[in-house]
C-alpha cells in the first residue's frame, strides 16, 4: 500500500479553458466557460433550424430576439432531433415543463448537462415521462426537490453526476441497480447522515466520488456491494472521521483518496501497517482528487 500526500498545486486542468472556440454546426462561438459550471454563449436566433446539429454544448436557456421576432431556446432543442451531446446552463424553474418536453424528442441523446441558473435555483426536471434511453452521460447541477423518477429507467447510464442536488432521501436506492453505472459523482447531492451501499448493488461500478456531502457522518458497504469499484476519493466531508465500514469488501479497489477531510481521519493512515487499508495499493491524502468529475464535466465535448 502506498500512501500519497499532495498540494493543491496538482489540480487537473479541464479539456477546455477560458475563450475556447467550440464549432456549433456552421457557427463559430466563443465561450468563458467557469468551473462551477455556470458558464455559456447566447444561442443565435432560430437554432432549431440546424435539424442535422448532434452536438450544441453549453448554449445559455433564455429567449433570443431576431428580425422575426424572439424564440425560446428550451423550446428551439426540441426541433433538433439528431442531438447526441447537449449542454444547458442557465436553466430556470419556470423553463422546467418546456425543458422537458423538448428532451423527449431527443431520442438520439447520448450526453446531457444540465445547469441551473444558480446552485439554490430548482432544477425542474420531474416531468420527463420518456427519458432517452440510449443517455450515457448524465450531469444535473443544481437543486432537486427529488431524484428524478425516470433516471432508474436509464438502463444504458455510464455516468452520473449530481452537484447541488440537496436531496433528504439517500439517492443509492433509486441508482444502485442501474446495470451500467460505471462512474458516480454527488457534490453536495445528498443532505442525509449515512450511506449504504448494500449487496447486490452497483454491480458494474468502477469510480466513485462524494465530495461536500456535508451532513455525512457515515458510508457502510456491504458485502457483495460494487463488487468491481476500482477508485474512491472524498472530499470536504467534514464530518466523516472514519472509514468506511465494509472496506475489506472492496477487494479490487486501487486507489482511496481523501481531499480537505478530517484529521482524526487522515493521520492514522500516514503511519504503516494500519491493516484496514493494507489490501488498497494507493492512499492519496491531502492533494487534489477530482479527475473523474473533470472527465464528466467535459465527457460530451469529445
Amino acid at each position: 500500500m502506498k500512501t500519497s500526500s499532495h498540494g493543491a498545486g496538482n489540480r487537473r486542468a479541464g479539456h477546455y479553458g477560458a475563450g475556447t472556440t467550440k464549432v456549433v454546426g456552421v457557427a463559430i462561438m466563443k465561450t468563458n466557460r467557469a468551473e462551477d459550471g455556470l458558464g455559456g454563449f447566447k444561442a443565435p436566433y432560430k437554432i432549431g433550424d440546424l435539424i442535422s446539429l448532434q452536438k450544441l454544448c453549453y448554449i445559455e436557456a433564455g429567449e433570443i430576439n431576431g428580425s422575426g421576432g424572439s424564440c425560446n431556446i428550451v423550446k428551439e432543442i426540441g426541433k433538433l432531433t439528431q442531438l447526441r451531446r447537449l449542454a444547458i446552463t442557465k436553466l430556470r424553474s419556470k423553463d422546467g415543463m418546456a425543458f422537458c418536453s423538448s428532451i423527449e424528442k431527443l431520442s438520439n441523446l447520448r450526453s446531457l448537462y444540465v445547469v441551473s441558473v444558480s446552485e439554490h435555483e430548482i432544477l425542474d426536471v420531474q416531468s420527463l415521462s420518456s427519458a432517452p434511453q440510449f443517455l450515457r452521460t448524465l450531469v444535473l447541477w443544481g437543486r432537486l426537490e427529488k431524484l428524478p423518477q425516470w433516471i432508474p429507467s436509464l438502463r444504458s447510464l455510464v455516468k452520473i453526476r449530481l452537484q447541488y442536488s440537496q436531496l433528504g432521501d439517500d439517492p443509492l436506492q433509486s441508482l444502485e441497480a442501474l446495470p451500467n453505472l460505471e462512474v458516480m459523482v454527488l457534490v453536495q447531492a445528498y443532505e442525509g447522515e449515512s450511506l449504504t451501499f448494500k449487496a447486490g448493488g452497483f454491480q458494474r461500478l468502477r469510480e466513485l466520488g462524494l465530495l461536500q456531502l456535508k451532513r455525512l457522518r457515515s458510508v457502510t458497504v456491504e458485502d457483495g456491494a460494487m463488487p468491481h469499484l476500482n477508485e474512491i476519493y472524498f472530499r470536504g466531508c467534514k464530518l466523516v472521521d472514519e472509514l468506511p465500514s465494509g472496506l475489506q469488501h472492496l477487494t479490487n479497489l486501487q486507489l482511496l483518496g481523501f481531499v480537505d477531510m478530517p484529521d482524526k481521519l487522515t493521520t492514522p493512515l500516514q503511519g504503516q501497517g494500519n491493516s484496514n487499508i493494507a489490501h488498497i495499493p494507493n492512499v492519496w491524502i491531502g492533494g487534489w482528487k477530482d479527475v473523474t468529475a473533470t472527465e464528466m464535466a467535459t465527457d460530451h465535448e469529445r
